[in-house]
């Protein structure tokens, strides 16, 4: 009984190995994306095929990093943006005060 228990236990091990080796392998792959985009890699997308668990999880995260890839440059724009106003009124004055000169 103890021999057919040890067999069993080895069969079954050895036929979820693969599975759980290709759900490991798509976390540290996940994982992986988001250390980069953590690292400023904003471009950054990692792969979201399938339709468990951890293509859900990657999707949720390509979806957010988009949100957030568009908040920065919006970001960004609007500092440009005010950065030029604020500057055009101060050429202006410049110009006008040496032309008083």
């Amino acid at each position: 009984l103890a021999v057919v228990l040890v067999l069993l236990f080895v069969g079954v091990a050895a036929g979820a190995y693969p599975v759980v080796r290709r759900l490991t392998r798509r976390l540290e792959a996940l994982k992986q994306g988001v250390e980069q985009f953590g690292a400023g890699q904003l471009g950054h997308r990692v792969e979201d095929s399938g339709r468990d668990e951890v293509a859900a999880l990657a999707a949720s995260f390509n979806q957010a990093a988009d949100r957030i890839e568009g908040l920065l440059r919006s970001h960004q724009s609007l500092l440009a943006n005010a950065s030029h106003e604020l500057r055009s009124p101060l050429a202006r004055l410049k110009m006008a005060f040496a032309m008083l000169d």
